[in-house]
């Protein structure tokens, strides 16, 4: 099964030069902090259906790039027992207006992380509902500084609509 993810991001000081925060949100099953997704809403780009995921879970808004920085796979266990893999394709979102109220905001916890801190908060925590792994669209396992450096390059790739002032 396919579906679609964003990873909001926002700069803390003036433009790009400031430092990248991430925003993450703690999962509805097992409070694990992990980036908004679900499935793509028919009639809809796939970028656009995860920036309307950022808003409903996340209370976030802002421009999403429509090339995905990568992609990862997870298995989620069905109450009968069933397995599903599924594949999450990711959109990297420039966060521009946090909301003080949203859809899911009573079900999750949204906070910003430093790259490192995204990446460390995202490994803790129980594994029960998702086992995960990383890779870009070459299907290549990647590390926190691979992933900041994609990202700083895709950023860049989708010019101004990104730029945060």
């Amino acid at each position: 099964m396919r579906q679609i993810a964003v990873l909001p991001y926002r700069f803390a000081g003036v433009g790009k030069d400031g430092p990248t925060e991430i925003m993450l949100i703690t999962s509805r099953g097992t409070g694990r902090w992990v980036i908004p997704k679900g499935n793509p809403l028919t009639g809809m780009d796939r970028h656009a259906s995860a920036a309307v995921e950022a808003e409903e879970e996340a209370g976030v808004i802002g421009a999403v790039c429509p090339t995905s920085i990568g992609s990862y796979e997870y298995r989620k266990r069905r109450a009968n027992g069933a397995a599903i893999m599924y594949n999450v394709e990711v959109f990297p979102l420039a966060v521009t207006r946090e909301l003080s109220e949203w859809k899911e905001m009573d079900e999750r916890e949204r906070r910003g992380f430093t790259f490192d801190g995204a990446a460390g908060a995202a490994d803790s925590g129980p594994m029960e509902e998702e086992e995960a792994a990383s890779e870009d669209e070459n299907g290549d396992d990647q590390q926190p500084a691979d992933q900041r450096a994609r990202l700083c390059r895709t950023i860049d790739g989708c010019g101004p609509a990104l730029a945060l002032d």
